[in-house]
């Protein structure tokens, strides 16, 4: 197979460049054919209606491709049996796995690959601009809920057999000493487990088209050690992303699924740092009963200086605020946390309630157990921010589901939330989108109606 590319004098790289990928693009589709032909040849022939051997080549008939590289056409060659006088294509066997559709499992791929990272819309231009290959937004968006439906099956199934695995399997992980526990326990890491196991925790708030005021996408970040990148800033490493919009019980045993899976359930130490939300609480006593929690530092600072701005305003007080920054701030850096509530309760003016002040102290009263020495938390090496997850929130949720006039149905949102986690934990697999291409289900994919 030969390339020619006619190339003008005075072109430059960039007009260059297109020429070369036509050319490519229709050398790709010519060996195409001729790798499907000469299997054609080589495959015996059988008449597909009454078995006969005895037979002739009688013309051809087009079979049109959408692939990874454009659009094929294809020439089937028909064979005339002449026991039974019936007509058959020896090369449709090689179309079985389509199911009578045009798209490979590569571009299927692609749809599903472009889908989960931008609008449907703009991915089918993507697809066009980069594969040459014309693809409604419409089928983007069937693919992409169709393998996401699957990968939030298959992340289920891989959290039941951690949480809750079988008779076998538990023998089988027992024998390859992946698990030391009795039927009916958690699983316990067989080998030496790490030694601290560092969780956060956050979520971020998608508009719903089932539920007024939208819904909460629960995002977790979970890592088993630290690493220094090229330009000297540390990093969580190993870690695994967790995130679905289920609620608490369901989103928390697939966290500490994610945790087993890094081996950190069998931590000799295990931190969890968020912001404190109420559900976030009940997942870590649920789950992780033994680990310390940590408040974000950065949400307690902001309420004590939201206090202190609300309880002394004034720009002739901007000293007095200055000094209580300095004193406030140092209580609660050393974890003095009932020096700090007297602080904030002595700011309170007799006859006058200010909300911020009021809401300052329930926040310290109602976050009290998960407040601490942040000076000696920061020297042992504990995270104290949970910069980590709200960057998760924003690289999970928010730059493909959150955007303006985006509203989104739940299981639509789980499909493309799971596509992304896997995507992140380097999970994904190409052939694994080919091997559920006879599973896919789309007739009840367009009932089910996203932005």
């Amino acid at each position: 197979m030969s390339l020619t590319v006619d190339v003008p004098d005075d072109a430059d790289i960039d007009q260059i460049e297109p020429l070369v990928v036509a050319a490519g693009r229709q050398a790709m589709a010519q060996t195409l054919d001729l790798a499907c032909r000469m299997v054609e040849q080589a495959t015996p022939v059988t008449c597909a209606h009454c078995a006969g051997t005895r037979g002739a080549w009688d013309g051809g008939d087009p079979r049109v491709l959408s692939t990874s590289f454009g659009r094929v056409v294809l020439t089937r060659r028909r064979w005339r049996c002449h026991g039974c006088q019936r007509r058959s294509r020896p090369a449709d066997r090689l179309f079985g796995r389509l199911a009578g559709g045009t798209m490979t499992a590569a571009l299927r791929a692609a749809c599903v690959r472009v889908g989960s990272q931008e609008s449907f819309a703009p991915a089918a231009r993507t697809l066009w601009q980069v594969c040459g290959v014309r693809v409604s937004a419409e089928q983007v968006r069937r693919e992409t809920l169709a393998a996401g439906a699957a990968a939030v099956t298959r992340q289920a199934e891989q959290t039941r057999r951690v949480l809750y695995p079988t008779a076998r399997e538990w023998r089988a992980q027992v024998a390859a000493g992946v698990a030391r526990t009795r039927r009916g326990q958690r699983p316990v890491a067989a080998a030496a487990p790490p030694a601290r196991l560092l969780v956060e925790l956050d979520g971020g708030w998608v508009p719903c088209r089932e539920q007024a005021g939208g819904m909460e996408g629960k995002v977790a970040v979970l890592a088993t050690g630290r690493r220094t990148d090229w330009n000297g800033r540390t990093a969580l490493w190993p870690r695994r992303y967790v995130a679905s919009f289920a609620a608490a019980e369901e989103f928390g045993e697939q966290v500490y699924a994610g945790a087993a899976q890094l081996g950190g359930s069998a931590a000799g130490e295990q931190v969890v740092v968020s912001a404190g939300a109420g559900w976030i609480k009940h997942v870590v006593r649920t789950h992780f009963p033994r680990a310390l929690g940590i408040l974000d530092w950065s949400h307690l600072a902001r309420a004590v200086h939201k206090a202190i701005r609300a309880a002394r305003p004034g720009g002739q007080r901007r000293a007095q605020r200055r000094v209580l920054h300095q004193v406030l701030g140092a209580l609660a850096w050393t974890g003095q946390v009932d020096a700090l509530e007297q602080a904030l309760v002595g700011l309170r003016t007799p006859g006058e309630e200010v909300a911020a002040l009021d809401s300052a102290i329930r926040y310290l009263r109602n976050q009290r157990d998960w407040l601490g020495n942040y000076q000696a938390w920061q020297a042992r090496g504990y995270p104290i921010g949970s910069g980590a997850v709200e960057r998760g929130v924003e690289v999970v949720i928010n730059r493909r589901l959150a955007g303006r006039g985006r509203r989104w149905c739940r299981a639509n949102a789980d499909a493309v939330l799971a596509l992304r986690v896997e995507d992140l934990n380097s999970d994904w697999d190409p052939l694994r989108v080919e091997d559920l291409n006879s599973d896919w289900d789309h007739s009840q994919v367009p009932s089910l109606h996203s932005a």
